[in-house]
């Protein structure tokens, strides 16, 4: 059998170019969302992290319709130019929003384009690789790396944009960004050739799919703005999840079955993985606005650059991680996907262990050395290195084909439903609106840090007990013939 080249396929590029753009107008509206509704709509802490929650959990809970749509009526790549066009859409109406139902309807529309692109290009990008590639893991690292490319951008440019060009001229870039990413993925899939095998639907399923986006478009935009109706709703998600995967799992013989849950362990620690990641846009954000000395490099800074920091070190750890785990998988020597996520969660501990810390060593101002900020964000990086693109990775690995959109949509579940406990956790760190006084301020960040560190701690050790019982369940590849058992083809 004839062995892949150890180069990457060219076409790695056209998705890293649209998935930089993507990411940044995401993160532009991540970085800045909860300034924007703290300092220009006057809302508490807790309203704010509440909002920032619903959609970052929309954003990331969105994709498995998005990819149901493409697996059985769109195909994968018209869901990508779909999504590419609502958010060019949404992020142009954030841009003009002057109230916070106009908002809401804006950060609905973009948590459905995210639905649409999010998944499905990961799907795609998957399908360049044959099955045991050793190209694979580090070909999705390197795409990662676009990912935060994106992230850094943004991140670096959206305090000095707002500071000359305004709030609004801010959020247009990012619609700005999305025209670019389009027009790279329509010419590139185009150039290379890459048409996945699109079904080929009636007139009523199509009409059924565009009627769907349209619909949860409209439910996102109504359940961004209330709290009670959007914890009912993500909870219910959680049980629909665990439905489907046992469902689906239930239609193949052991071999496959297992891989599945095997995946569907590894999505529960990303849910917890996320929650506490996700602090960067939450808690942390207002952690860098209220305590942190702005200096970097001797420089004043705007605050979202900090979180630039950790899409640096991403990229240049992922830059070395891409080409280290598929030298170590060649040698035989890698360390399993399940051994990535342990690692991930224990970083993401050492994070917050630090962070704690440097609540104990602040400047004569009262204020926190930047420098201890720098060195959690380098941390995190390094942890979301061992999570995120392996993750995806690991999807398109142990997911059978016919369940891949899927599979990658509830994976992306994962992270928004961190995303919502991301902000149910940041409660913790809530400042009351009273409470002016340095010292104070700190004393709540250093008890709402000491709790992270505890539970994420808690949680490296349960997912390092239960290693060998992954390495057990994944220790078969699935076979072709595997995928054509019973059922393999019902949709759901």
């Amino acid at each position: 059998m004839q062995q892949p080249s150890p180069r990457q396929p060219k076409a790695l590029s056209i998705f890293f170019l649209t998935e930089m753009w993507e990411r940044y107008g995401f993160y532009i509206i991540q970085s800045l969302l909860i300034l924007f509704l703290i300092q220009k709509f006057n809302l508490s802490d807790k309203q704010s992290y509440a909002i920032l929650g619903s959609f970052t959990a929309l954003a990331y809970t969105a994709p498995i319709l998005g990819g149901y749509l493409a697996d059985k009526i769109l195909g994968h790549r018209q869901a990508v130019i779909m999504g590419g066009v609502m958010l060019c859409l949404g992020y142009a109406l954030i841009a003009a929003s002057s109230n916070l139902p106009i908002l809401s309807a804006a950060l609905g529309i973009v948590t459905m384009g995210t639905g649409l692109l999010k998944p499905n290009i990961s799907s795609l990008l998957g399908s360049l690789y044959s099955e045991n590639d050793t190209r694979r893991d580090g070909g999705f690292t390197l795409f990662y790396v676009g990912i935060n490319f994106g992230m850094l951008l943004a991140t670096c440019l959206a305090g000095y944009l707002v500071e000359y060009l305004n709030w609004h001229n801010t959020f247009a870039t990012a619609s700005a960004g999305l025209v670019l990413g389009s027009v790279i993925f329509y010419w590139g899939t185009q150039h290379y050739a890459i048409h996945n095998k699109a079904p080929q639907p009636s007139n009523q399923k199509s009409l059924f799919a565009y009627a769907a986006i349209v619909a949860v478009t409209a439910f996102n935009a109504f359940i961004i703005q209330h709290e009670n109706f959007a914890l009912a709703c993500f909870l219910f998600v959680c049980a629909a999840t665990v439905f489907i995967v046992i469902f689906k799992a239930l239609q193949f013989q052991s071999e496959v079955r297992n891989r599945i849950l095997a995946y569907f362990i590894l999505v529960i620690v990303s849910v917890m993985f996320w929650a506490f990641y996700f602090q960067v846009f939450f808690s942390l954000n207002l952690f860098v606005l209220r305590v942190v000395d702005h200096k970097l490099l001797d420089f004043n800074v705007p605050t979202p650059v900090f979180m630039g920091i950790e899409s640096f070190g991403v990229i240049v750890f992922g830059l070395i991680l891409g080409k280290a785990w598929t030298w170590l998988k060649n040698k035989s020597y890698g360390p399993s996907t399940a051994m990535k996520f342990t690692l991930g969660m224990m970083f993401i501990s050492l994070a917050f262990g630090v962070l704690f810390l440097s609540l104990s060593i602040t400047e004569k101002s009262g204020m926190v050395p930047s420098n201890w900020l720098i060195l959690a964000y380098l941390i995190i990086a390094l942890a979301e290195l061992a999570i995120s693109p392996i993750g995806l990775a690991m999807v398109t690995e142990f997911v059978p084909q016919s369940l891949q959109g899927l599979m990658m949509g509830i994976w992306f579940v994962s992270t928004g439903i961190g995303g919502k406990l991301a902000g149910l956790f940041a409660d913790d760190s809530a400042i009351p609106d009273n409470l002016h006084q340095l010292k104070g301020i700190e004393q709540i960040y250093h008890h709402a840090f000491f709790s992270y560190f505890l539970i994420t701690l808690a949680a490296s050790l349960i997912v390092l007990m239960l290693n060998p019982l992954l390495k057990r369940l994944t220790a078969n590849k699935a076979t072709a013939q595997s995928e054509k058992l019973q059922g393999s083809c019902c949709s759901f």
